[in-house]
């Protein structure tokens, strides 16, 4: 365990990151600027990245789900015709727009100034550049992230009864009366039931986190990979990780958990990119069950693949460190998508839990007691390494390099 870590660092960091700190808080607002002033305290090179947050795209986008999903059936009822259609295209397109093409609609309600921490370390003689990057707010859902996982499964067949139900409301209406008419009916009610009942729990689940008494506090999901960060940026400031080839960019965003804002609007707002770049995305880490790298990240709508070098690398750095191999699952929904979708190879780093798995996020079983400090320390040693290696190869030895798209 490193001696930075040992004299304290995450454990002075964590009381700070293990409170409920949701976007458009006044604490989410403090907890940024009492990083910025430790990191400024420390001597390091940080700026702020401004940018326009919706703080609360996801509640919002639930009560249009839930609005939109209650008037299905009363309009089929209600025999509301071409405009029962428009009500189902409606309530399709803006999670479409907002999920799949990342386009605000509803969320742009609400909006306020915000921040991203950025902190670039250069190298002496630079030929690649490395971003780690932690969101510093946390989230509350009714549901898990593995029971959110398994509605999320059933939105497109949502839509698809919603559509249909749409058209059957059309047909309602131009039918003469008789049977055929009263049963086209009835089928269009039956019809929007179950996506009527779709849109009222999804949108009762991203919406009623708010009101949750026993929140979240955001220890694990991201408090943990910020506490790393931090400890990271401390040891390249020292010199203990001493990089002749490797600039590293430090970056701690906000609105990770309202669809990624922060790091989509780093991304773009970025005008500069002077050297080959890639991205480590830290996620839940510092859990008793071992590490686990993502192979897709994205939306509930789309997924891109992590890069597969990094994901060697990383894998690579963990057998040095750790003397084990990590764990691989499928998806994760992460900033390091606002980095991929722009053609720059990216890849998530996180751990497990012991005993829930990866069950308790985004609600009270992400607390300060699922963080094990040596995993978290060791944590910080496993980037040190991954770093150390990599700027050891020579220009040829990483293929994340090849053929990078970076805008200029």
């Amino acid at each position: 365990m490193s001696e930075i870590l040992n004299q304290g660092l995450i454990l002075s960091a964590l009381p700070l990151l293990s409170t409920p700190r949701p976007n458009g808080s006044r604490v989410l607002a403090q907890t940024v600027e009492s990083v910025q002033s430790w990191l400024e305290g420390q001597g390091l090179p940080v700026q702020a990245h401004h940018f326009t947050l919706h703080p609360y795209s996801m509640e919002l986008l639930g009560l249009w789900l839930t609005l939109t999903g209650a008037l299905l059936p009363v309009a089929a009822l209600g025999r509301w015709g071409w405009a029962g259609l428009a009500l189902a295209l409606l309530a399709m397109a803006v999670p479409l727009l907002e999920v799949r093409l990342l386009q605000p609609t509803v969320t742009v309600l609400v909006r306020q100034p915000a921040r991203n921490l950025v902190v670039h370390l250069g190298a002496p003689q630079p030929r690649r550049e490395v971003i780690f990057c932690a969101h510093l707010d946390s989230k509350t859902e009714l549901l898990d992230h593995a029971q959110r996982g398994a509605l999320l499964r059933l939105g497109m067949p949502a839509m698809g009864l919603a559509l249909a139900g749409g058209m059957l409301m059309v047909a309602d209406g131009l039918l003469p009366a008789g049977a055929a008419r009263s049963a086209v009916h009835w089928l269009a009610v039956l019809t929007t039931l179950p996506a009527a009942a779709y849109g009222v729990g999804m949108g009762a689940n991203l919406a009623g986190g708010r009101l949750s008494r026993n929140p979240s506090t955001g220890a694990v999901d991201n408090g943990a990979a910020v506490a790393v960060l931090l400890a990271l940026a401390q040891r390249l400031h020292r010199g203990d990780v001493a990089l002749g080839c490797t600039s590293v960019t430090l970056l701690f965003t906000v609105g990770e958990e309202a669809q990624m804002q922060g790091a989509l609007s780093y991304v773009r707002d970025r005008k500069v990119w002077p050297l080959p770049a890639c991205v480590v995305n830290q996620e839940v880490v510092g859990q008793d069950g071992g590490y686990l790298l993502w192979e897709q990240d994205g939306t509930a709508m789309q997924q891109m693949a992590a890069d597969p070098d990094l994901n060697r690398a990383l894998a690579a750095a963990i057998q040095a460190v750790a003397g084990e191999q990590p764990t691989r699952a499928t998806r994760i929904n992460s900033d390091a998508f606002a980095f991929l979708r722009q053609g720059i190879p990216a890849a998530t780093l996180g751990s497990v839990d012991a005993e829930m798995g990866g069950r308790g996020f985004h609600s009270a079983l992400d607390n300060p007691d699922r963080i094990d400090l040596e995993r978290l320390a060791e944590t910080a040693d496993v980037l040190s390494s991954f770093l150390l290696e990599l700027d050891s190869m020579t220009e040829g030895e990483k293929p994340f390099e090849q053929g990078n798209q970076i805008p200029t």
